[in-house]
């Protein structure tokens, strides 16, 4: 059985927030290669700060080297979205996981529909007949005008059927005594043209 293709939409909003994100990323990464480059791992520029200053305890300088630098947060913001990326594709595999499932059960419900559909017809077609050739059998005693009054009054296929069901005879007067109209309409009912 062949796989029927699934097309999947994307929200533009998070197609327009994870642009943004990556963007802000960039930009952040630049201007601290350019005004911070010691954030990012590099040489940091050379400060005229004595080395006692940083034995001492001096909380300044002990609470710049403690606190997070924007790179550990940038950091952190991007394996936060990588996260949340793998949870969106992870939705989206159950997603067409689930649609394909639906497609297979509608396609399931949608054959036994079109059976029980024919099943339908074929007993009601069976029913149809049979009560006609009740009809059929007791118009062959009843009078050909009263006969055709009633034929008159039903569509030619189903006054063509009743005819065809009823004595060669009995039918030929019914016919006679049809309007001429419908006598043709009846008479030419399933012939091909």
């Amino acid at each position: 059985m062949s796989e029927i293709p699934v097309e999947v939409r994307i929200p533009i909003g998070l197609v327009v927030v994870l642009i943004g994100i990556l963007a802000t990323i960039g930009i952040a990464t630049v201007a601290l290669f350019l005004f911070r480059p010691d954030w990012l791992g590099l040489s940091p520029p050379k400060q005229a700060v004595p080395a006692d200053t940083l034995h001492r305890g001096d909380t300044l300088a002990a609470d710049t080297f403690l606190s997070p630098s924007p790179w550990d947060e940038l950091q952190e913001q991007l394996h936060q979205q990588t996260g949340l990326i793998t949870q969106l594709q992870d939705s989206l595999r159950l997603v067409r996981h689930l649609a394909d499932s639906l497609k297979t059960e509608l396609r399931q419900l949608q054959d036994s529909l079109a059976q029980w559909q024919r099943r339908f017809r074929q007993q009601s077609d069976s029913l149809r007949i049979a009560h006609y050739e009740a009809f059929a059998k007791i118009y062959n005693t009843a009078p050909p005008g009263e006969v055709a009054r009633v034929l008159a009054q039903l569509s030619p296929a189903d006054a063509a059927l009743i005819l065809r069901l009823m004595n060669r005879r009995q039918a030929a007067r019914v016919a006679a005594a049809l309007p001429p109209e419908q006598a043709a309409a009846v008479l030419t009912t399933g012939v091909p043209r």
